[in-house]
């Protein structure tokens, strides 16, 4: 049997919620076609950085949806956004650093020094030919290096920063004034009544007070000039939108019944990035890479993280870990998210979600919760995401009975799942895996 429900301070939330019940049957929103017709279209911060992962091809489409809605006077940044904005972009700058620094220094190649087998004709070949690839590499690194050196040098004149300043005037940015006192109080109000939106962000370095700011100015927008409205964001939490399977339906019947009421009569949509620029007519090929972006760089919601300083030297080993196994792929690390990391290998990308375990307690249990949970971030992303369990070496003796002993449990949770790997952090700093459930490598009965 469920525990009750903690009652909520204000029984009567719903009178404040729904002051005007009859709109509840009355009111009609638009769809979308007709409200872009002449609506405001608002960006949220996770659609400003997507440019950051795009390529020349969807940067252009985005530059030219952007000069048309500033042309035409119906681009909005709320003030909270631009303020977002500048605190993220510099960690997409740094993760193309990072990236391209270890593919330079990850791409090594060793010649082959054999004496015995000088004077055989083929062996003198791939020797030939061993040098040509060395010689290839080494200018392939030099050209790393020249990469990094022009991204050192940017000064917030990268490409996107550089394109934003040239597009969005002063005008598009709406930035009212907020009671500071009312501001909180109405935040406390709605975290303590599940009000939406920024409730599910309440935990977070800033207490969710960035989504009420954002939404505080999307609701001034509709106060000021009376039009529909169409939020651009990658924002899926279900504070915003409506969660069934994984997918984001529509916006929350509370968002909808505040703006039409701040806005006398009209409609809120929220939407993502690729449907607002399928509507502008991009190409099938941009909207379905900017898709893939807005599932990847989405700020969604935060993963709980290990609190101490030795959680993140575990991460930075299984980032380390993955570096190497995979060279040529990109591995994203360190922006606050689930899953942990984000690994990519051209226009594919998978997650892994790191949990140090200490003790083999449970294990099948926490397993199962771990497996649970990554699943339900796994459908909201649309990314296949693994986890990685990571225990220090001197309790690795026990972890690994315990595997053992578990197999059957561990074939039955893994069926259809993500895969398992389960490692060692050893004494150098460093992973190790040790098993990998998923892959047919389980450990001995």
């Amino acid at each position: 049997m469920s525990e009750p429900k903690k009652p909520f301070p204000d029984p009567l939330v719903r009178d404040r919620l729904f002051p005007e019940a009859a709109q509840i049957f009355e009111f009609a929103p638009v769809g979308l076609a007709e409200a872009l017709t002449d609506g405001i279209v608002a960006v949220d911060t996770n659609v400003l950085l997507v440019p950051y992962t795009t390529g020349q091809a969807s940067l252009e489409q985005i530059r030219r949806t952007y000069e048309r809605l500033t042309t035409e006077g119906r681009l909005r940044i709320p003030g909270q956004v631009a303020r977002e904005f500048a605190e993220n972009r510099a960690e997409k700058l740094k993760i193309i650093f990072q990236q391209l620094s270890r593919k330079r220094d990850t791409t090594l190649f060793a010649r082959s020094e054999y004496p015995l087998l000088e004077g055989i004709p083929a062996y003198a070949e791939m020797a030939k030919r061993e040098g040509e690839i060395s010689e290839a590499l080494s200018h392939y690194r030099k050209l790393i290096a020249d990469l990094l050196d022009v991204i050192e040098a940017w000064h917030w004149d990268d490409p996107v920063s550089q394109m934003y300043r040239i597009l969005f005037a002063s005008s598009s940015v709406v930035d009212p004034q907020i009671d500071r006192e009312e501001l909180l109080t109405q935040l406390k109000y709605r975290q303590e009544h599940r009000v939406p939106p920024g409730y599910k962000d309440a935990q977070n370095e800033h207490s969710g007070v960035g989504d009420l700011l954002t939404w505080k100015t999307l609701l001034s927008i509709g106060e000021a000039e009376k039009r529909h409205l169409i939020f651009v964001s990658g924002d899926e939490k279900s504070d915003w939108r409506y969660q069934s399977e994984g997918k984001a339906l529509y916006p929350r019947f509370e968002l909808l019944d505040e703006y039409r009421r701040a806005s006398a009569g009209k409609s809120l949509l929220i939407v993502s990035f690729a449907e607002l620029l399928q509507q502008f007519g991009a190409p099938a090929p941009v909207v379905a890479e900017v898709k893939q972006e807005e599932v990847v760089s989405s700020l969604s919601r935060p993963s709980p993280k290990m609190p101490s300083y030795l959680g993140e030297k575990v991460e930075r080993a299984v980032v380390a870990w993955l570096s190497a196994r995979y060279p040529n792929s990109q591995v994203e690390w360190g922006q606050r998210r689930s899953p942990d990391i984000i690994l990519r290998t051209g226009n594919l990308a998978e997650g892994y979600e790191v949990k140090y375990i200490s003790e083999p307690r449970s294990l099948v249990r926490r397993m199962r919760e771990m497996v649970q949970s990554i699943g339900e971030t796994s459908r909201s992303l649309q990314i296949p995401i693994n986890l990685v369990l990571v225990a220090p070496l001197h309790v690795w003796g026990s972890i690994s009975i315990r595997l053992a002993a578990i197999r059957p449990d561990i074939k039955r949770l893994i069926y259809s799942g993500p895969k398992i790997v389960v490692g060692v952090f050893n004494q150098r700093g460093q992973f190790e895996d040790r098993y990998t459930f998923g892959s047919g490598e389980l450990p001995p009965n």
